[in-house]
């Protein structure tokens, strides 16, 4: 009986928790004979290590607030907590790395079932966004009713002028002494759920250069109209040169004439299920592009189950958590405010420079994780995201500079420490993951096959005809059945059975007999 190499088991691993079958009713069976052991077809998942909470140094007590109000797992408020500061720090400055300035933007993406109280920690850590955007609303209204009397009066004089006999240059010199025409304010929204790529450029054209993609359901996002097999490497291009601080261009669309967008800056966070999660790690198009090696991942262990509440209250603790999140939340509508403009008039960006010492750290840095990208190295197999690793660390070490102080010049070493700190998690993290998503996908189906077959399915006997009408949705074609089949036979979970069987009260000249573990 043929087995995998070492080399497919260091490949082969998926979560298999949430594999798509139905529950079948039950048949009278008699005992199977006890037969040989079958081969595992994929090794379990690992499960994420702790995050480092003491890594996000001044973000600490909003984290660990956040899951004192909902029980979520501390992964997930920590990904909250830092989105939130990179979306209020990004505006500040951008940040020196080895080679050149980068944003301090950051993509998260993480992974947890419904339930879990994603959407909860997103909206506390939000709060202080919430509260910029309310502000920001109410002036913004009264800035547009003053921006509409001058526009209007800027129409009428121009219609007046170009109205009048006069010949091309007093109509030119007219138009001249009249003066470019007012300028809207800027719309106050930071935040946006689910748009198109063409969306989200429409509207930077009219709000502020710094926006935050925010979304608990970010399946409506990476599975919406912008990431269809027409669009998807189209978008995850642009959003790739959003993160790397590049411009991005529009060409003509029915919204509007070509476009090259400048000194924009995006931060992201979203929020998927895990069965998302696995088609978009395991997508090549977007591994190939390079948006996936630019996003930090976190797929923590899930706490569903574990949340019971406490008959003894301690309003101390529920004292503390209030204070640390109103304190996080306050800070965040300072930064916003100092570091958003509130006119379109352009903005100077300042370079976060490192200090000598944060730099000698860094480099250090460097030179292990370009070993660890060799051949047979720790990071081999996850190169595009282990080589932007030292320029995620200095992003998430100047979130954490500029949340201390939005006036620093440089980055502390402290704050290096912490950013080199939270990227050997993540780097562990997708580590973890994306090497469970090299299952080829013959084992994926397989996989899925056995599982209907140990769990759901009650008779001792299955034929090809059954799995088609009952079996998973990915197998349901005689063909792929078929191969399937052979794969679970090859390594010891179907067997063979000699001479015809009842198989769902219907005859079966070929059939297979179940081994259950």
């Amino acid at each position: 009986m043929p087995e995998y190499s070492d080399r497919d088991w260091e490949s082969y691993s998926q979560n298999t928790a949430n594999a798509d079958f139905e529950t079948l009713p039950s048949q009278p069976a008699a005992s199977p004979p006890q037969l040989p052991d079958p081969i595992p077809l994929i090794r379990p998942k690992e499960q994420s290590e702790p995050f480092p909470a003491h890594a996000l140094g001044p973000l600490e007590l909003a984290a660990t607030a956040i899951v004192h109000r909902t029980d979520a797992p501390f992964a997930l408020a920590a990904q909250s907590a830092l989105a939130a500061a990179s979306l209020a720090t990004q505006a500040h400055a951008d940040v020196e790395t080895l080679q050149s300035p980068k944003p301090v933007s950051v993509f998260a993406l993480s992974v947890a079932e419904s339930g879990e109280r994603k959407s909860a920690c997103d909206m506390l850590a939000l709060q202080g966004v919430r509260e910029f955007e309310r502000k920001r609303q109410l002036q913004y209204a009264e800035r547009f009713q003053s921006y509409q009397n001058e526009a209007d009066l800027y129409d009428s004089q121009r219609r007046a002028i170009l109205s009048k006999k006069q010949d091309a240059d007093a109509a030119r010199a007219g138009l001249d002494n009249l003066g470019p025409e007012p300028k809207a304010p800027i719309a106050p929204e930071l935040l946006l759920t689910d748009p198109t790529m063409e969306g989200l450029l429409k509207h930077y054209e009219v709000s502020q250069p710094c926006l935050g993609i925010f979304s608990d359901e970010g399946g409506q996002f990476l599975g919406g109209f912008g990431m269809t097999s027409d669009n998807r490497l189209k978008t995850a291009a642009a959003m790739s040169k959003f993160w790397d601080g590049g411009s991005v261009n529009r060409t003509r669309s029915s919204t509007g004439p070509s476009r090259t967008f400048y000194d924009k800056r995006l931060t992201t966070h979203l929020m998927i299920q895990p069965r998302i999660a696995e088609a978009l790690l395991a997508d090549e198009t977007l591994r190939d592009q390079g948006l996936l090696s630019r996003m930090l991942i976190a797929w923590p262990v899930s706490r569903i189950g574990q949340r019971k509440i406490s008959m003894t209250v301690d309003p101390a603790a529920d004292a503390r958590a209030e204070q640390h999140l109103s304190a996080f939340h306050r800070r965040i509508d300072a930064l916003l405010d100092s570091g958003l403009p509130e006119t379109s008039s352009p903005r100077h960006r300042r370079a976060l420079a490192l200090s000598p010492e944060a730099r000698d750290v860094l480099i250090q840095y460097y030179n292990t994780i370009e070993e660890r990208q060799a051949d047979g190295g720790a990071f081999h197999l996850i190169r595009g995201f282990a080589s932007k690793a030292v320029e995620q660390a200095v992003r998430l070490s100047g979130v954490l500079q500029l949340y201390l102080d939005d006036t620093s010049e440089q980055v502390e070493v402290a704050q290096i420490a912490s950013g080199i700190a939270l990227m050997d998690w993540y780097l562990s993290e997708t580590k973890r993951l994306l090497e469970a998503t090299a299952v080829p996908e013959p084992l994926q189906k397989a996989e899925k096959l056995r599982l209907w077959l140990v769990h759901k399915w009650r008779d001792h006997c299955i034929d090809i005809r059954t799995i088609v009408r009952l079996g998973p949705n990915a197998i349901r074609n005689a063909t792929l059945a078929r191969e399937t089949v052979q794969v679970l036979e090859r390594n010891g979970w179907l067997r063979r059975e000699n001479g015809p069987q009842i198989v769902n009260g219907s005859n079966s000249h070929t059939v297979w007999r179940v081994v259950r573990p």
